[in-house]
């Protein structure tokens, strides 16, 4: 087993390095985050969640609880 200790300039250091790798949104991914999140807040059972997109792929992130939210919003399309 090997133990160490990570240090924020570490972690700093690992997340820089994506920078690159990562290519920046296009205006299409803002548009589509826009009208998803315009249709999810009219949902009154919507949990608080973060909506991301890039190239085209929606990436919702947060707590859901309940399985009947996390299944309405992976049918959601």
């Amino acid at each position: 087993m090997t133990v160490g200790i990570v240090t924020r300039a570490n972690l700093l250091h690992a997340m820089a390095s994506f920078v690159h790798e990562v290519p920046a949104s296009s205006i299409e991914d803002a548009a589509i985050r826009e009208q998803l999140l315009a249709v999810l807040e009219t949902q009154s059972w919507m949990p608080a969640i973060d909506v991301a997109v890039r190239n085209g792929v929606v990436q919702l992130s947060g707590i859901v609880t309940d399985d009947r939210q996390r299944q309405a919003l992976r049918d959601n399309r």
